[in-house]
């Protein structure tokens, strides 16, 4: 999944993997950063015959920057990007829909005085 939307993000010009743009992990540099992580989302449904419909993994993305203004500019474009896409095909993924929990909130100040900002989206989606 982390993969998949990286790469859309990549694809529309708000961040290049690997190097303001990461995956589960994000590295002391560059200041200026964004990070998607993975965490556990809802129960699985199930049609009647048992088969599994489609997973919904919890998605958190995290923002940092230099300043507060920084950090909140990228985090409304991403949130923007991602919050209520439905119905979108990402390397051959289908996606029903990414629907934010909540708004953008602040994780504070890193040691090195860099602004932090998460948003935690439910994610759905069928493997093709």
């Amino acid at each position: 999944m982390l993969q998949e939307i990286a790469l859309y993000l990549q694809s529309l010009s708000l961040g290049a993997l690997g190097t303001d743009l990461f995956i589960s992990l994000m590295p002391d540099e560059p200041d200026n950063a964004a990070c998607l992580y993975q965490y556990a989302g809802k129960e699985y449904d199930y049609t009647l015959d048992g088969e599994r419909e489609a997973d919904k993994p919890g998605l958190q993305v995290v923002v940092r920057g230099v300043t507060h203004a920084l950090a909140e500019a990228r985090m409304n474009s991403l949130f923007q990007i991602l919050s209520g896409l439905h119905n979108t095909s990402l390397s051959g993924v289908q996606y029903y829909s990414i629907l934010a929990i909540a708004s953008p909130f602040t994780l504070g100040i890193d040691a090195r005085q860099r602004h932090k900002l998460a948003v935690n989206f439910a994610v759905t989606r069928q493997d093709a």
